[in-house]
């Protein structure tokens, strides 16, 4: 990662100066070997800000009052810049973090509705499965009461057809008793033409 990755999302990184006047007091109290057997992250974070943002000019030797060696002071230095680099590392990552947790959020949000919405619309499916079920046994119901009354209205209706026709009877015997001179005169006894009104003689 380096500070241009986050230029779009945060502040170009700088180094802070260098004013914290040091403690010595309280870092000769420090136990070193301990802090690392114990882990003890809290008195890492105690003198954080004053390791990290002390100043080591000027700074003499508490024993014999002579400079501080430029290299161990070279050192000390670049310990410096790398932990403050870490921390603005590690503010990118929780704001990153906290973003990430809050879009996390408004997502679950939008599941759950959208989970809502979907149990709704199953619950909308279901009734209108059951009303479609109702009709078409309402629909059945009405076509079964139907059908025997039109089976019945047809029956009327050929009864009826054959009651407005002659029976075939009357004409056959009113045909085969005509006489011979009611087939050559013009008209036979029952009011039909004979042979002679059909076919008249050239």
């Amino acid at each position: 990662m380096t500070s241009s990755s986050g230029a779009s999302t945060f502040p170009p990184f700088k180094f802070c100066p260098r004013r914290e006047i040091v403690d010595w007091r309280r870092i000769n109290a420090v136990d070193i070997d301990l802090v690392a057997s114990q882990i003890d992250v809290d008195a890492l974070q105690e003198h954080l800000t004053t390791v990290t943002f002390c100043s080591l000019d000027g700074e003499r030797c508490q024993r014999c009052q002579s400079p501080v060696d430029p290299a161990l002071v070279k050192l000390f230095r670049l310990a410096q810049l790398t932990v403050e680099w870490l921390l603005h590392c590690q503010e990118c990552l929780t704001l990153k973090l906290r973003a990430v947790e809050e879009r996390l959020t408004a997502s679950s949000k939008e599941c759950e509705q959208l989970l809502a919405q979907q149990k709704e619309q199953e619950e909308k499916v279901k009734m209108l499965t059951s009303e479609l079920k109702q009709r078409k046994k309402i629909i059945r119901t009405q076509q079964s009461m139907f059908a025997p009354q039109s089976s019945a209205a047809r029956s009327a209706d050929i009864v009826r057809s054959s009651s407005l026709m002659p029976p075939f009877s009357r004409v056959t015997r009113s045909v085969t008793t005509l006489t011979s001179t009611e087939w050559t005169s013009g008209r036979c006894s029952c009011g039909a033409p004979g042979a002679a009104a059909v076919f008249p003689q050239q």
